[in-house]
């Protein structure tokens, strides 16, 4: 279990709220490392780049938006933060920046990185 509080306490230093999450999960602190195990083999990030990358908007909200999503379910706030305006752009049929994408990709790699690391 020490693996686990430290994940915590690393999330909840990298902006993520981890108090929130464990209240979403009842207390259940094993059911929520359980899930915050899964997200690093989650595919959508993947397919929210691809989406990105050939320039197809109706995909990337689609992928963006089950992002937003699930980093809102988890507590990942940085992430669900930077998230939100890419969303919005999706809605309309636009595509963030690369600049705007670089920093979500940051975000998310910060976050995998303190997931794999301490399991």
């Amino acid at each position: 279990m020490y693996m686990e509080h430290v994940m915590l306490t690393k999330l909840r230093e990298a902006g993520c709220d981890m108090d929130g999450t464990l209240e979403r999960f009842m207390n259940n602190e094993m059911l929520c490392m359980k899930f915050l195990k899964k997200f690093p083999q989650d595919v959508t990030f993947g397919a929210m780049k691809k989406a990105f990358a050939q320039g197809d908007a109706d995909e990337f909200f689609k992928a963006a938006h089950t992002m937003k999503g699930v980093s809102g379910n988890l507590g990942l706030s940085s992430l669900y933060d930077k998230m939100q305006p890419a969303v919005e752009k999706g809605r309309r049929g636009e595509l963030p920046s690369c600049e705007d994408m670089d920093e979500i990709e940051k975000q998310y790699n910060e976050i995998i990185k303190i997931i794999t690391e301490n399991q």
